[in-house]
């Protein structure tokens, strides 16, 4: 039986493992490792579901729903796919989405800026380097594109516009857009791989 100085010990200890460590221990049972994740990431997950919903109770909601899944499936969290906060960046992005859908709630207005505040609040908690790097070459490679590409990688991608939302706003052909959106994609692999080398 532990004591609570042997627990507090653990906690402290947990605070300084990497992600992909908790994860081990998440599959394993430890609560205490999931609530690790939590403390680390949850902050920046809210901020970018209250972005996309407007509406702190069900924002709040989503994040809830986001470390359940978490902690019920961890098995869905492919870590040869990407690193754990890009992966709940991603979950908790398609869950305020569905959200929306679901309430039939009109989109907010896109505000630029909200990533590069998103990235900003998550290197207060102590974000691995290996996601930093992540965020600055996808940052460096949107940034090579052309200024339409652009726009219309950071509303699918960044603020989870689908093609006919994004096509609505911008006032263009849903062809266009995706043509756009492709094009981007197809970019970013290319500079992307240039940089594995």
């Amino acid at each position: 039986m532990q004591t609570h100085l042997s627990l507090a010990r653990d906690e402290v200890a947990l605070q300084h493992l990497a992600d992909e460590e908790l994860m081990a221990l998440i599959v394993l049972g430890r609560e205490a490792a999931l609530e690790a994740v939590y403390t680390r990431h949850a902050r920046a997950l809210f901020s970018l579901a209250l972005h996309i919903l407007k509406d702190g109770s069900r924002a709040e909601e989503v994040l809830q729903d986001v470390f359940l899944t978490l902690w019920r499936r961890p098995s869905q969290y492919d870590p040869a796919r990407g690193g754990l906060f890009p992966w709940l960046v991603s979950v908790t992005r398609n869950r305020a989405i569905d959200e929306l859908r679901r309430r039939r709630i009109k989109l907010a207005p896109v505000q630029e800026g909200f990533l590069e505040n998103l990235a900003a609040d998550q290197v207060g908690l102590d974000v691995p380097v290996l996601l930093a790097e992540e965020q600055a070459l996808a940052r460096r490679a949107i940034a090579q594109l052309p200024p339409e590409q652009q726009q219309v990688i950071r509303l699918a991608f960044f603020y989870g516009y689908s093609h006919s939302e994004i096509a609505r706003q911008l006032g263009q052909p849903l062809g266009t857009v995706k043509t756009r959106i492709r094009l981007a994609m197809q970019k970013m692999r290319g500079l992307l791989s240039k940089g594995d080398r």
